[in-house]
């Protein structure tokens, strides 16, 4: 599960060279969902 967060990441930030800083949000909620995601996956 850890590569999802990898990919979702990964192109937040790709997003955010080519969409500019307001992606910065996004980014902060991908990686809040992919941590509770991973966590979910843990149990």
């Amino acid at each position: 599960m850890l590569w999802v967060l990898i990919a979702g990441i990964g192109k937040e930030i790709f997003d955010l060279f080519s969409g500019g800083i307001t992606d910065i949000w996004d980014i902060v909620v991908t990686v809040a969902g992919g941590y509770f995601m991973w966590l979910i996956m843990q149990i």
